[in-house]
């Protein structure tokens, strides 16, 4: 992973989608337990050091954690009188007795019901279950408040997943980082004083979850005299075209073979612009429709031509960031721009001094 200054302080640092939870976990460890929090399309996470990285989520926005529905929500069943879902073969509709065998008509009396006779209980059971009931005479057990149990000292008592001694922050090792869960996610649960969810760690998940996750996405670079289009399925490429165009450089002599050689060049430049755009219309635009989004790249000044074609506005409507500063497009540029629109880019900022 390769850095650069990034404007206003501190430095960009792209982290491949597979690597971010493993980063992020060293994160933790480095500079001490974090606090997460949520701005936009930003998550920031401020660890105890002072030092703060700033997630940029990719393919914006983030998934509400409220917004997934659970498979056994009682919510997405239709509630009945007194709110509770009904039971299976009862039917929920009011004034309609429950109970089976009785005629749903109006104005039918219902049967009257009938008082279940209770055996009686053998001698010296209860009616929980549980043994004798207590007699009078019997002291209740001694509780430990405070007190370790006896025999227990010097050793930890057992803590639940997630749970820290003092209750509701999670496990440090001494160092200060996270204790590996027993399914060996390395993902830490941090401490979520800024976050909205409880813990943090849900915020963190939902990002990875978010950065690995499979999509269809477009692909158009243009650069003069260049052109390459794509459709990749996470990371395989199943669509591709690439073209190019000649293209002179500028002339630095003077005179009339300066203007002549001015306008071969604007025609060049026109015709490579007009060939990049007719393959994206031909390649990119019937698959709009299935695209997650479309990511841009090469020489800025030569997109903005394709702009004003009518024909790309399904792609420019789904256009997402960054923008791919790629050389010139070849097919081997095009298959490895998913290392680059899949890492999530995190602006790391130092602890002040």
């Amino acid at each position: 992973m390769t850095s650069r200054p990034a404007a206003g302080g501190g430095r960009w640092i792209p982290v491949p989608a597979e690597r971010l939870e493993t980063w992020l976990a060293g994160f933790t460890h480095r500079h001490g337990p974090a606090k997460v929090s949520i701005d936009g399309d930003v998550i920031h996470v401020h660890a105890q050091d002072g030092t703060v990285a700033e997630c940029h989520v990719p393919f914006p926005p983030l998934p509400r954690l409220d917004a997934r529905p659970l498979p056994s929500d009682p919510k997405d069943t239709p509630p009945t009188d007194g709110g509770l879902p009904p039971r299976p073969g009862v039917d929920p509709r009011p004034g309609v007795d429950p109970r089976p065998g009785v005629d749903p008509r109006p104005g039918v009396d219902p049967p009257p019901r009938r008082e279940a006779v209770r055996p009686p209980l053998p001698e010296g059971d209860s009616l929980t279950g549980g043994g004798p009931p207590p007699r009078p005479d019997d002291d209740p057990p001694p509780r430990f408040e405070g007190a370790p149990l006896p025999g227990s000292e010097g050793r930890p008592l057992p803590v639940s997943e997630g749970d820290s001694l003092t209750g509701g922050g999670p496990l440090l090792r001494p160092d200060g980082g996270p204790l590996p869960r027993p399914d060996g996610d390395l993902l830490p649960r941090v401490e979520g004083g800024l976050s909205p969810d409880p813990g943090g760690g849900l915020l963190l998940e939902a990002l990875v979850a978010h950065a690995v996750a499979s999509r269809r996405v477009g692909v158009l670079l243009v650069r003069l005299g260049g052109h390459a289009v794509g459709v990749f399925e996470g990371t395989t490429l199943v669509v591709s075209k690439v073209g190019s165009r000649q293209v002179h450089g500028r002339s630095a002599a003077g005179g009339w073979s300066q203007q002549r050689f001015a306008r071969r060049r604007d025609k060049q430049v026109a015709e490579a612009t007009q060939a990049a755009a007719d393959t994206a219309a031909r390649v990119l635009v019937p698959h709009a429709p299935t695209l997650d989004a479309v990511i841009l790249g090469g020489d800025r000044r030569t997109m903005t031509p394709l702009r004003a074609d009518r024909r790309l506005a399904p792609l420019f409507a789904l256009e997402t960031q960054p923008f791919l500063d790629v050389p010139d497009p070849r097919l081997t540029v095009l298959q490895d721009t998913p290392r680059h629109f899949r890492a999530v880019r995190i602006r790391l900022l130092d602890p002040p001094t």
